[in-house]
């Protein structure tokens, strides 16, 4: 029975909305859904790739998500963590305009 539990634990599934229907995930979806697995299958040992700071605990991610600065594994709050610096805008009205359109696809 444990080791069924374990299987189960450790099976990615595929996300599913409310009525029970699979959901289409992009690829940026699925490095999110790796990042969250490795995070609490290994914290995160799985993805570490080449020391950048030794004191500070950073490290490479071998997970690169698109649209982002960088990616890297460090310390968080106590605590291991996948850090994704998001690109931005520095106008703010058109910020603006992507959060409303990103808003509007959501809900």
């Amino acid at each position: 029975m444990d080791q069924e539990d374990e299987k189960m634990k450790n099976t990615p599934t595929k996300p599913q909305r409310g009525d029970g229907q699979t959901v289409k995930t992009d690829a940026n979806c699925s490095r999110w859904q790796e990042i969250i697995q490795s995070g609490q299958r290994s914290g995160f040992k799985d993805i570490e790739g080449k020391e950048l700071n030794a004191e500070t605990q950073i490290n490479e991610s071998k997970i690169k998500l698109r649209n982002t600065k960088r990616n890297y594994l460090s310390i968080y709050a106590n605590q291991r963590a996948f850090i994704a610096e998001i690109k931005s805008h520095a106008d703010f009205g058109l910020l603006s305009e992507m959060f409303d359109a990103l808003q509007g696809r959501i809900g």
